[in-house]
């Protein structure tokens, strides 16, 4: 049934998620609910819902919408550092104390709302009945502004994401407009057929948590295949993360491998490069992109999420993650959700307008300026 009496969003984020400033640890995502809040909390309240926040943020210590945290982990005996948080989202269940203080902070909640949600919430939300959008940054960084990808465990709410999912066409033209561009770039390097792109991420990269062991995945774990990447090209390129410090353990591993050219060249550059055949990484959202760049991928462990548009099922629970158009940060989409009304809503890409939000370009403005 639409959510046509219902009134009461709440917003949050990947709470407990810690951050290291200085000697102590943080919240790392009260950003997110910020953010989240002033796009998605403004454009909901003009639709008509009432909107209210839950974090981890201590300009909240003193509301029933800040969670403590401390306490939490307390409870859990774990550490409030990220070895914790790492044991916390490996964890298929939490104790009913835990669960009851965190769900505390949502009593009332008609549709929660969330951004890059983990597995741990989203199972404690769905038990606990609530109406849950996902909201994650889709991994194609190339097209005028940034994409949002969201995902539901109502598939009436599914199916209006669907129904504003963003064309394949969009991003084949932008594909296309990309490797004419590279076409007029200057060559920083003589590329021979047959090459290989290893892509590094951050170290700390939620995606590369390997929850079996407990640990984050680096690509000294993968020495044997990219030996044989190397085998089965005439060259392998090394772009590390920008944001992944020199002395980390990809990059440690990296170095001890030899035959591998380290390249600081725009990622879209490379990528639009016909010499440039295969694209492998840990499982970065670069490969993603790659795909559409018409690259073989090689992935060295499994992505973190699930796009694409299937339905929520007895089995999964919530529908695949579906890429939006811009819609979403418009009060008609969020009167849709609740009307259970689908309108089309033509709404254009404004350029870098979400991408300012975040402040920040993932190396786009390397392909998307006029003299490069």
């Amino acid at each position: 049934m639409p959510l046509k009496s219902r009134r009461n969003i709440v917003i949050t984020s990947d709470i407990l998620r810690p951050f290291l400033e200085g000697d102590h640890w943080y919240s790392g995502t009260w950003k997110n609910v910020r953010w989240l809040d002033a796009l998605v909390g403004t454009a909901a309240r003009r639709a008509g819902w009432n909107v209210r926040t839950v974090s981890w943020d201590t300009l909240l210590s003193d509301s029933s919408d800040y969670v403590d945290a401390h306490e939490l982990y307390d409870l859990l005996d774990l550490p409030l550092d990220i070895e914790g948080w790492i044991q916390l989202i490996a964890k298929p269940t939490l104790p009913t104390e835990v669960e009851q203080k965190l769900l505390a902070n949502f009593t009332g909640a008609d549709l929660v709302i969330g951004y890059e949600l983990p597995d741990y919430l989203l199972r404690i939300f769905d038990r606990a009945g609530f109406s849950v959008i996902d909201l994650v940054l889709h991994p194609i960084r190339f097209l005028d502004d940034l994409v949002i990808a969201a995902r539901s465990n109502r598939k009436d709410i599914h199916r209006a994401l669907c129904f504003h999912a963003l064309s394949s066409d969009t991003i084949d033209l932008q594909v296309a407009l990309i490797k004419a561009k590279a076409a007029w770039m200057r060559s920083t390097r003589q590329l021979t057929g047959k090459t290989a792109l290893l892509v590094g991420q951050v170290a700390h990269d939620r995606s590369i948590v390997d929850l079996s062991t407990r640990r984050f995945r680096n690509f000294g774990d993968y020495r044997s295949e990219i030996e044989q990447l190397k085998m089965e090209h005439s060259a392998v390129l090394f772009k590390p993360h920008p944001y992944d410090p020199p002395n980390s353990a990809s990059q440690c591993a990296v170095r001890e491998l030899t035959g591998i050219e380290w390249v600081t060249d725009n990622f879209y550059y490379l990528v639009a490069q016909p010499e440039i055949t295969t694209v492998c990484a840990i499982n970065s959202s670069a490969l993603l992109e790659a795909r559409h760049f018409g690259k073989r991928e090689v992935w060295l462990s499994d992505p973190l999420y699930r796009f694409g548009d299937e339905f929520p099922s007895e089995s999964s629970r919530y529908g695949g993650l579906v890429p939006q158009t811009p819609a979403w940060i418009y009060p008609s989409f969020w009167r849709s959700i609740k009307s259970g009304i689908l309108e089309a809503h033509n709404i254009p890409f404004v350029r870098d307008q979400i991408r300012r939000s975040f402040n920040a370009d993932w190396g786009f403005s390397g392909v998307s300026n006029v003299v490069v």
